[in-house]
């Protein structure tokens, strides 16, 4: 499982750094012949805390924990009918964290899975 960051307000530089930081840290693990001990890193970055409040809504972000609690829900539908809301509303924020890269959906096209949001971490500026 990757580890999910998200940065708020950080600069193209600290985004830079800290990417070349990561990527020297995997080469001298890979060097040292640890490349098990490499954990990937999912990166989000917003501009601010508008933009992240915008993006990652206490829907969002229940939707989130409610799949990666099951595991999986079956469809979008199923999905709106176990939390409660409108199918429209629930449809609208699963295709924005499916645009995100929150969500994937299975081979069957309809299956969503998530990563669990208790791997994530959440980096101020």
């Amino acid at each position: 499982m990757s580890r999910l960051v998200f940065r708020v307000g950080a600069s193209a530089q600290e985004i830079d750094r800290d990417i070349l930081g990561q990527l020297h840290t995997a080469m001298a693990l890979i060097n040292a012949m640890e490349v098990e001990a490499v954990e990937p890193v999912r990166s989000y970055e917003f501009a601010d805390w508008n933009v992240f409040f915008k993006m990652m809504t206490p829907n969002r972000i229940a939707m989130l924990e409610f799949i990666a609690k099951q595991g999986y829900v079956a469809s979008v539908r199923a999905l709106a009918v176990a939390l409660g809301r409108d199918y429209r509303a629930v449809h609208a924020d699963a295709g924005q964290m499916l645009r995100l890269g929150l969500l994937h959906r299975d081979s069957d096209g309809t299956t969503l899975r998530c990563e669990s949001p208790a791997e994530a971490t959440l980096i101020p500026a």
